[in-house]
């Protein structure tokens, strides 16, 4: 069976040979409609297809939530089972654990800032940030309207107006 793109092409051929020809409108339909019956399938088949395809997005994204859920979980065990190696090191005045496979050291870290209360903090340590501009981006309903107008706005052009429906 040929593809979509093949058949429509077909289809499209012999109307532009028939309407070539001098056929009327009704001789063109029904010759039309006789010789589609594989484009229809195909068409049908290519709708039965876009139905089910958001059902499995949807299932793909339960899955993923699910997926990253359970990753949060066992990176939270983990860091509860490091925190209570460490307490346990820390309590016997161990700061070194050597295996035949693993090794566990209690390391000093360097001293870091913690804020407990913003507002209490003096003037002088305050900094503003580097503020960041604005990106313009294309006004589409003064494109729209210029287009509508007959004006020229290069790089732009009204787009078809018609969507597929399926039911």
């Amino acid at each position: 069976m040929s593809n979509i793109y093949q058949l429509t092409q077909a289809q499209h051929a012999l109307q532009l040979h028939l309407e070539a020809a001098g056929f009327d409108d009704q001789t063109i339909a029904d010759s039309l409609e006789a010789e589609g019956d594989d484009l229809k399938e195909k068409r049908l088949g290519y709708v039965a297809v876009i139905k089910m395809k958001p059902a499995m997005a949807t299932a793909l994204n339960s899955a993923a939530a699910a997926i990253t859920e359970l990753a949060e979980r066992e990176q939270e065990a983990a860091d509860r089972m490091e925190a209570a190696l460490m307490k346990s090191m820390l309590v016997t005045g161990d700061s070194d654990l050597v295996g035949l496979e693993f090794e566990a050291h209690i390391k000093g870290k360097p001293a870091a800032v913690v804020i407990n209360d913003i507002t209490k903090v003096p003037s002088s340590f305050m900094r503003m940030p580097e503020p960041k501009l604005p990106v313009p981006v294309p006004d589409k309903n003064a494109i729209k309207a210029a287009l509508q107008k007959g004006e020229f706005v290069d790089g732009c052009e009204l787009g078809s107006t018609k969507k597929l429906v399926i039911s």
